[in-house]
């Protein structure tokens, strides 16, 4: 049987390194010889931040906004209506100031914007930048707020080295401007180290995230919804750094806070739910990470609605761990549903859909119906070598999968041979 779950890091797509995944990088998990490998779903991160462009808007769409200066929760899709803001008149005497505060966590920002569908075209990010640089100066809050969004896009496109550089300006700027402990400066702060950890420089991403969390525990309290949110992206790295003892006493600081602070079923809360429950799988704790994923799941259900796309990652990690236990049948219709619901909502060559049919189909092949299990991963490598390119980690591995299958359909085709009877 193969083991528990990893979690995948956005932002980042290729190979498996699992919290900061060039997925990113998504860690995957190893399984048991001819069981096949599940392609991870993703632990789900953290705070959704509107995308908001005072400069003028980028090729693609704008992410949804609820018109507040924060959104948080696991919504990705019809959360609200999208928005575009229209480009400020540049000669204006008095341009309209940005949002305060315009940053966010980096990660689930990226997340958004892919999920939306990531723009590809860099070229408007940037101009939006020089006009803003030309109209109101380097370090103004218009120039800086289109700086963050530039990252993002980068992030979110995997150009990790170039969004390092652009969030460090941003920082650099915030700190200027706005002083040490403002929440753009501490969110800058966050975005340096996910853009490191997107590259897998992770000692590197380490003082980042570690600073943005004591700043914000002496600014905010333990308690408050940002600290929190510091606290699990801190708990995501030691976990990919390996210290699972570590990372589980800081997501349950979480989790208690988030109960305290949100409730039972904030999404913020089942986020944290999620993460709590793939970690003990990866500590050997089943019993317990089934019930906590079980749990997200009802929550999310409630509260998301049975085809949010984080309701349906949450199915598939609780499928991926029922798979995991031996628990074939459950783990099957889990995978289903999943599949299912990713192919409606994002439709049916997005990864997310892709990587629930490749599921589906190794775990058919471990339940012995290797042909059942060949046409669905035909069709997911097809949709993986088109969506992803033919060199993506997931693409390989989908290959590796379908290979298996096949290999099973050789031995049973082998099984059944007539053979001749002895004289």
């Amino acid at each position: 049987m193969a083991a528990s779950p990893h979690d995948r890091l956005w932002p980042r797509t290729a190979s498996g390194l699992g919290l900061a995944q060039r997925r990113s990088q998504r860690r995957v998990r190893p399984a048991a010889a001819g069981a096949g490998t599940l392609i991870v779903s993703a632990v789900l991160l953290l705070r959704s931040w509107p995308l908001q462009a005072w400069c003028g808007p980028a090729n693609g769409p704008e992410p949804p906004s609820s018109g507040l200066p924060r959104r948080t929760g696991l919504q990705l899709l019809g959360a609200a209506p999208l928005v575009v803001v229209a480009l400020p008149d540049l000669a204006a005497a008095e341009p309209p100031p940005p949002p305060q505060p315009f940053s966010g966590d980096a990660s689930n920002r990226t997340r958004q914007f892919k999920a939306l569908g990531a723009a590809k075209d860099a070229a408007p990010f940037f101009r939006r930048v020089e006009r803003c640089q030309e109209a109101y100066g380097n370090q103004s809050l218009q120039t800086l707020a289109a700086l963050d969004q530039t990252g993002v896009f980068l992030l979110a496109n995997e150009r990790t080295e170039e969004a390092e550089a652009v969030f460090r300006e941003v920082l650099s700027g915030c700190q200027s401007v706005l002083g040490p402990s403002h929440p753009d400066t501490l969110w800058s702060l966050n975005n340096v180290g996910e853009a490191l950890k997107s590259q897998g420089e992770l000692d590197a991403a380490e003082p980042f995230l570690r600073e943005a969390l004591a700043r914000r525990r002496k600014a905010l309290g333990g308690l408050h919804p940002d600290t929190l949110a510091s606290e699990n992206n801190y708990a995501v790295l030691r976990k990919v750094k390996g210290d699972l003892a570590e990372a589980e006493a800081l997501y349950r600081e979480v989790l208690d806070g988030r109960r305290k602070v949100l409730g039972e079923t904030h999404p913020d809360t089942l986020t944290t739910m999620n993460n709590l429950g793939l970690l003990l799988d990866l500590r050997g704790r089943g019993a317990e990470a089934v019930f906590l994923l079980g749990e997200a799941l009802e929550g999310s259900r409630q509260r998301l609605g049975s085809l949010n796309p984080d309701t349906l990652l949450c199915v598939d990690n609780l499928a991926a761990m029922l798979y995991g236990r031996g628990r074939l049948p459950e783990a099957e219709k889990l995978f289903r549903e999943a599949a299912a619901g990713f192919g409606e909502t994002l439709g049916p060559r997005h990864p997310d859909t892709l990587r629930s049919i490749d599921n589906l189909g190794v775990l058919l092949t471990q339940a012995g119906r290797p042909e059942e299990a060949k046409v669905l991963l035909q069709e997911a490598l097809a949709g993986f070598r088109a969506t992803l390119g033919p060199d993506h980690p997931d693409t390989l591995m989908s290959e590796g999968n379908l290979e298996d299958a096949r290999e099973a359909l050789r031995e049973n085709a082998e099984s059944f041979r007539p053979r001749g009877q002895a004289v």
